[in-house]
């Protein structure tokens, strides 16, 4: 027994039985992989809301010649029409085809 920790000391198998992790490393990927689909998810709303910002400033300015007031929120880009209340359901689906159709 003594010649086989003798030898476990000597190769450096005890340091690396004592430095094994003691969480799983798939709880760990798992967490990287949801860190990583989160920041994919964030850029590509990012992206989504600019086309849908062009192409509602491209409607309004057409429509009725007014623009878009683009504010910061708490972080979070809304989109304010001067003078609409509502977007109808229909142009609204509309711009979602185009959006996902692009």
């Amino acid at each position: 027994m003594t010649v086989m920790q003798r030898r476990m000391r000597a190769s450096g198998m005890e340091y690396l039985i004592k430095r094994q992790s003691r969480y799983h490393i798939k709880n760990s990927e798992e967490r990287i992989f949801a860190q990583k689909n989160l920041l994919e998810r964030k850029i590509r709303s990012e992206e989504l809301s600019c086309k849908l910002y062009a192409i509602l400033s491209k409607k309004v300015s057409q429509k009725r010649g007014r623009r878009l007031i683009w504010r910061k929120e708490k972080e979070e880009k809304t989109v304010c029409l001067p003078g609409f209340s509502f977007i109808d359901a229909c142009t609204t689906l509309q711009l979602i085809q185009q959006i996902t159709c692009k």
